[in-house]
C-alpha cells in the first residue's frame, strides 16, 4: 500500500499536529501488509505487517503495530510488538508499549513508557 503524497516542512518529531502529517491510519481501522510513505505518517489505528516511513513516523496512543518499522523518526505512543529500525531519533512516550528489538542511533524513554526487549544503537 502506498500513503498520499504531499509536502511537509515541518521537521519537529514531537509535533502531533495534523497539519504536520501526510498520512494518518485512523482509529478503528486495520491494515494488513507493507505500508509505505515517503513522507510523514501517524498511525491511530492497527497495522499487521511492515511500515517503511522515509520521514516521521507516529504511533498514537490507540495505534496498534504487530511487525516491523523502518524509519527516519519516531515517536511511540500507543503498542509496538516487533521490530523497530529508527535511522536518526526515537521517542518512547509515557504510553508506549513496545516489546521487541530496536536499533536506533538516539533514543528517549519518558517515564511510564513500557519498553521490553533488546536495544543497540549505531551511528
Amino acid at each position: 500500500m502506498k500513503a498520499a503524497s504531499a509536502k511537509s516542512n515541518n521537521s519537529s518529531i514531537q509535533s502531533t499536529n495534523t497539519n504536520d502529517l501526510t498520512c494518518i491510519v485512523a482509529k478503528g481501522t486495520t491494515i494488513e501488509g507493507t505500508f509505505k510513505s515517503t513522507q510523514n505518517a501517524r498511525i491511530d489505528g492497527k497495522l499487521i505487517g511492515t511500515i517503511l516511513c522515509d520521514q516521521k513516523l507516529i504511533i498514537g496512543v490507540s495505534g496498534e503495530i504487530e511487525g516491523d518499522i523502518i524509519t527516519n523518526a519516531a515517536l511511540i505512543k500507543g503498542t509496538v510488538n516487533g521490530t523497530l529500525k529508527i535511522k536518526s531519533n526515537l521517542t518512547l512516550d509515557t504510553t508506549a508499549k513496545v516489546n521487541g528489538t530496536i536499533e536506533t542511533s538516539s533514543i528517549e524513554i519518558l517515564e511510564g513508557a513500557d519498553f521490553k526487549g533488546t536495544c543497540s544503537f549505531s551511528k
